[in-house]
């Protein structure tokens, strides 16, 4: 039924696109001794995080990378499959959030879009070896780690909210594949998370949907929804636009480079990091990129236009962001 030189993930972010909301992944180029950064950008209906990342330091003289593979393997039987495309959320609904300033999202194709904000950081090595301590005492990975310091970070922008529904993206490469091997090959799941989740709140509840095998369901979906044609999708995607369903996403995207043999590219690697950050959507207005850059972790945030008139920037977000990662510092 699903043909494999066809990627029915992206073609989602090209119908999105259509309906005027960005599909780019930004990808920058930190020159470490200006502290400056050079942006290249990527359709999200062509390439996911990892296979943009891939392609872009193939392109500036890291080698071909090996492209990750899943941890996670697929359902196997028919009942699972049928169960999680009905309903890949589980318990986990997506529910509103209440911010406190928000734009509602209207497109005019007259007029460009507005600039969405953004900040960045490339912490020091003895900075992300810190994290990687803070996550192995409170007993949770690292990953949910991260969630839990940008969930508590991102309160900032929200009014009395007792719980918030977040996206996880994850990566299906090896239990999922299409011919294009930059092709979208991404999926997630969806995790709410108490306003005063701990770090191993956080942990359990992503494992307990990781388990579940939730991220397979939006899979399934994406790819009948594809099926159904770009009327069919322009239909769901107007009707998220207009709800506004959770606030935003947690992308991490792995070690990088990795393939590094010549001295040159070790150098290259000391000079130089790279960020990463996903699109967002007015649905989802806050977006993230962390990489591990060799021995140091970048991290990406982005506001969609649509809190633009929030108290809050992007930088402000992002300070408290690390501050929850690295109180001591």
């Amino acid at each position: 039924m699903f043909n494999s030189e066809k990627d029915y993930l992206g073609a989602w972010f090209d119908v999105r696109r259509a309906l005027g909301v960005d599909d780019t992944i930004l990808i920058g180029r930190v020159d470490i001794s200006q502290n400056a950064v050079e942006w290249h950008e990527y359709r999200h209906a062509d390439y996911d995080g990892v296979g943009a990342l891939a392609h872009f330091l193939q392109h500036i003289g890291y080698g071909r990378q090996v492209l990750p593979k899943s941890k996670f393997s697929a359902p196997q039987t028919l009942a699972e499959k049928t169960q999680l495309t009905l309903n890949p959320a589980g318990r986990h609904k997506p529910a509103s959030v209440r911010w406190k300033s928000i734009t509602h999202f209207q497109h005019n194709p007259n007029q460009p879009p507005k600039t969405a904000d953004i900040a960045w950081r490339v912490l020091s090595p003895e900075q992300s070896k810190s994290i990687d301590v803070a996550a192995k005492n409170a007993g949770v990975s690292v990953n949910s780690f991260f969630h839990w310091a940008l969930h508590q970070a991102s309160l900032l922008l929200m009014d009395g909210v007792e719980e918030v529904s977040w996206f996880y993206p994850v990566n299906l490469r090896g239990a999922f594949s299409k011919q294009d091997t930059y092709a979208n090959h991404s999926a997630g799941l969806y995790c709410n998370l108490p306003a005063d989740a701990t770090p191993q709140q956080v942990h359990l509840l992503l494992s307990e949907q990781l388990k579940r095998k939730s991220h397979w369901g939006l899979v399934y979906q994406a790819q009948f929804g594809a099926l159904l044609g770009k009327r069919f999708m322009s239909r769901v995607l107007k009707a998220n636009l207009k709800n506004g369903r959770y606030a935003g996403s947690l992308s991490v995207l792995g070690n990088w480079p990795n393939t590094l043999n010549e001295s040159d590219q070790r150098e290259k690697l000391a000079r130089e990091a790279i960020l990463i950050c996903a699109p967002g959507s007015p649905s989802y207005p806050i977006s993230t990129g962390i990489i591990r850059w060799g021995d140091r972790y970048t991290l990406c945030l982005k506001l969609n236009p649509v809190l633009q008139n929030n108290a809050y920037s992007a930088d402000a977000v992002l300070e408290q962001w690390q501050s929850r990662l690295l109180p001591l510092s």
